[in-house]
């Protein structure tokens, strides 16, 4: 059984994956002197990471984190689509249940009977 693990590096390297996501042909400088595009940085670094987990080498390090938090913000950014599809339908439908009370207000006004109704 592993210990319980401390640590904010699944989340950089969710964030270094979404980087490369959104800009694969940028230029990262490894060790300030090599540049590599965004995209190959990153397969790069998660192919280390998934042998470093298939090795079992550095027990101190969990390895499947960093996996983890490139799969999370693979799929977060891939997921950003799907909220929205649901907000937009949301939004939609509300705008149709307005419209059907707005048009019974309307005709609700038509009628010429009730002294009390006015029409702005």
């Amino acid at each position: 059984m592993r210990p319980p693990v401390i640590g904010c590096s699944g989340a950089i390297y969710g964030i270094l994956l979404a980087y490369a996501v959104l800009f694969p042909n940028r230029l990262i400088y490894v060790w300030m002197i090599v540049p590599v595009k965004a995209k190959w940085f990153v397969v790069f670094m998660g192919g280390i990471e998934f042998l470093s987990e298939l090795s079992g080498s550095a027990p101190g390090i969990s390895h499947i984190a960093h996996l983890g938090g490139m799969l999370i913000g693979f799929l977060y950014l891939r997921g950003r689509g799907l909220t929205y599809r649901f907000e937009l339908r949301f939004h939609d439908w509300r705008r149709a249940r307005l419209r059907r009370r707005f048009e019974s207000y309307m005709r609700r006004q038509e009628k010429k009977d009730d002294p009390d109704r006015w029409i702005n």
